[in-house]
């Protein structure tokens, strides 16, 4: 998945927002969950890192079914 504007924190909790069941919810994840095969990281900390794609690329097979949140 190609996102072709600058990613925001809030875009990510939108895309993760239905998962969850809130936004609220989706929030918690995005600051406080390590995404699996990123040394520990939180979609939090690759956004703030700059690497937007990575969270991007990580949430698509999440979608998708393949990994659990």
């Amino acid at each position: 998945m190609r996102y072709h504007k600058p990613m925001h924190r809030n875009d990510v909790i939108k895309m993760m927002a239905p998962r969850f069941g809130s936004e609220a919810l989706a929030h918690v994840w995005y600051r406080l969950a390590p995404l699996p095969g990123f040394d520990g990281r939180t979609a939090m900390q690759l956004m703030n890192d700059g690497e937007a794609q990575q969270v991007l690329d990580y949430l698509g097979p999440v979608d998708a079914g393949v990994y659990a949140c």
